[in-house]
């Protein structure tokens, strides 16, 4: 038996489909496989959304959020336990850490064009 792989070069977003048949040594072929499919993305620029501007940092409750396009906010705590998360259609939203301990917080923003991942401190 003879194992062959085969790397396909993505370069565009879409949706890819593959089926898989094999090659007899007696010049035959296996019927195909049932049908892969996975949708590619190439990139999600996270410097689009870089420019996002939170506000003030340090906070001890209340931040604002600017940035074109936001469409998602998503708050975790240092660790990385998800603590927040809400659609959003505008270019600025506001959040308010009050019922949070002090500590160090990771806001991530979605944007129409890309995301970023900020640090915000909660003092007390």
């Amino acid at each position: 038996m003879t194992t062959t792989n085969y790397d396909d070069v993505v370069t565009t977003n879409g949706s890819y489909c593959y089926k898989v048949a094999s090659n007899c040594e007696n010049g035959g072929e296996s019927q195909p496989s049932n049908e892969a499919c996975l949708n590619t993305t190439i990139s999600v620029s996270e410097n689009a959304a870089e420019s996002a501007n939170i506000y003030p940092n340090p906070t001890n409750n209340k931040v604002m959020i600017e940035a074109a396009g936001i469409t998602r906010i998503e708050v975790m705590s240092i660790v990385g336990q998800h603590i927040y998360s809400t659609e959003v259609e505008a270019d600025e939203f506001e959040f308010d850490f009050a019922q949070y301990e002090a500590g160090v917080y990771m806001m991530h923003i979605e944007t129409t064009t890309g995301s970023a991942t900020k640090r915000v401190t909660v003092v007390k």
